[in-house]
This record gives structure tokens, C-alpha cells and sequence, in this order.
């Protein structure tokens, strides 16, 4: 990743929240459902734009959650990400959820695994950071393309069925590896 570039996500995040939330016997059909239908849904053609993009990084959003992801792109392109949380897609009820405590112990683990190159700025609830920091199942793709190339690649995206896709941060500077998390962005697009 390289400073300049726009951070792109391409399906939303919480899937852990709901899951747990199911075992609990809390998770409403919706929320239910939101889940099964992206968990099922193939990355193959975000990851064809992603390659069309020719994204300078790329990964899934998986288990290490958004965060955690984030901080392996971070670290090892020797950069400052910076995070919008009002930015991030999250299924149905996933705040709800969160406010009400309910997050996985994944998520304790993602933050103990991550957080030391992470500063959350004033602003941004603690729900948030949970949700952040989240274990995903067949989560998105979270990429860095030039900000001058974000709306065409939002465009292709949606094209390609990936309608929640959303710019969700950028890389603000080269660094050791830090992630910022804003409550607020300034999208390109």
C-alpha cells in the first residue's frame, strides 16, 4: 500500500457479532439471513476488479477481522492507514448488537494481536472498536488503489454484485506500520 492510496472494502463486517448474537439465541432472520447470503457470496469477482485495479495490496477479511488484516498491510507496506468507522459497512443489527456486548472472544484476540499499532481517536465508541476488530466467516476483500481510481473501482465493483463495497479509509503516510481509526472520513468518492 502506498500513501494516497483509498482503502476499499468489499462487503460489510460483523458476521461474528451475529453468529454470536445466534448463539445466544439474540440474532433476529434478517440479520440471520444478511449473513448467510454474503458468507455464501464467492470473492472471485471482487478479486478480479481488485487484480483489474492493479491494487498496490489486497487481502481477505477473515478471522484477524478488519483490523487485524489491516495491520498486516500496514506493517509490511511500512505505512499509516487511517480508518473511518462511520465509512465501514456492517450487516443489519451489528451495532445493536455490539452496544449490547455482545462480541466473540475472537475479538479480544484480534485486539491483543493488532491493537499495538493502533490509536482509535476521540470519538469513535468502544462498539465500534469491537466491531472493528471482529472475526469474519467468508468475509471481503479490503484493498488499496490510488484515490483517483476509488470511484471507478466502487463502479466496477457494483458492476460486479458487490453492492455494500465501500471506501472505508486510506493510506495517509509512509511508517513503521500504524493504523489510525477516525470516527469520521473525507471519502474521495
Amino acid at each position: 500500500a502506498r500513501p494516497g492510496d483509498a482503502l476499499i472494502l468489499t462487503k460489510p463486517i460483523g458476521t461474528g457479532i451475529i453468529s454470536f448474537a445466534a448463539q445466544m439465541g439474540r440474532a433476529d432472520e434478517a440479520s440471520m439471513r444478511a449473513i448467510a447470503t454474503s458468507m455464501s457470496a464467492l470473492n472471485r469477482d471482487a478479486a478480479r476488479v481488485m487484480v483489474e485495479m492493479k491494487a498496490h495490496a489486497g487481502t481477505d477479511v477473515t478471522g484477524f477481522a478488519l483490523l487485524g488484516h489491516l495491520h498486516r498491510i500496514a506493517t509490511e507496506s511500512k505505512v499509516t492507514a487511517e480508518i473511518w468507522w462511520d465509512a465501514v459497512p456492517t450487516f443489519p443489527n451489528v451495532v445493536d448488537y455490539a452496544q449490547q456486548g455482545v462480541v466473540s472472544g475472537a475479538a479480544e484476540r484480534n485486539r491483543e494481536f493488532a491493537s499495538a499499532i493502533v490509536e482509535v481517536t476521540e470519538g469513535v465508541p468502544e462498539y465500534a472498536v469491537d466491531i472493528l476488530y471482529d472475526a469474519q466467516t467468508s468475509g471481503g476483500l479490503l484493498f488499496a488503489v490510488p484515490e483517483a481510481q476509488a470511484g471507478e473501482a466502487l463502479r466496477k465493483l457494483r458492476e460486479a454484485g458487490c453492492a455494500e463495497a465501500a471506501v472505508v479509509g486510506r493510506i495517509t503516510e509512509n511508517s513503521d506500520g500504524k493504523i489510525i481509526v477516525k470516527e469520521k472520513g473525507d471519502a474521495p468518492v
